[in-house]
């Protein structure tokens, strides 16, 4: 039902935006496999959002970032996507684990923050709550037994992207 909605959502998003995605998933998947960096997913991500009208802003928040993230994180089929995984009563946003933890490949755990235009004084309070929360949630046995997983912080200001890898 996910892949089914994710497929129909960015179909939709697709359309808008006038640019095929599927050339860029290998490219993404090798990214973040291989080096357990999420720029290419984030830029992606970007043009997304920067093509929303101000219409699509209204009431607008976090959730709304990370599902048109999951959704294109649905279409990379090397990893395993977790939304909102709950962990001793705490829950990362979003996880993408390796199906095949066996060849090395890097995981990723991601927190979401949005702030509307008018709070973007705010960006550093909520760049440091997310800091806090992936590092809370790094230290759980759960997370740790992810291998090579990188953890960064993605705040959206309306639509510019704020990323921050968090050792």
């Amino acid at each position: 039902m996910k892949e089914i909605y994710s497929d129909y959502f960015l179909k939709i998003l697709r359309e808008e935006i006038d640019i095929d995605i599927n050339d860029n998933y290998t490219e993404i998947a090798r990214e973040i496999a291989l080096e357990g960096k999420i720029d290419k997913i984030v830029e992606m991500l970007r043009k997304y959002l920067k093509n929303l009208s101000n219409r699509d802003y209204q009431r607008f928040d976090e959730k709304y970032v990370k599902l048109i993230f999951f959704c294109i994180a649905m279409n990379l089929k090397i990893f395993r996507l977790k939304s909102e995984m709950e962990v001793q009563r705490k829950y990362p946003d979003i996880l993408l684990i390796p199906k095949d933890q066996s060849k090395g490949y890097k995981g990723v755990m991601i927190e979401f923050k949005y702030l509307k235009k008018e709070e973007a004084g705010k960006l550093q309070e909520k760049q440091e709550e997310a800091e806090k929360q992936i590092k809370e949630y790094g230290e759980f046995e759960e997370i740790k037994d992810i291998k090579n997983i990188h953890k960064y912080t993605v705040v959206a200001v309306n639509d510019e992207i704020y990323v921050d890898e968090i050792k």
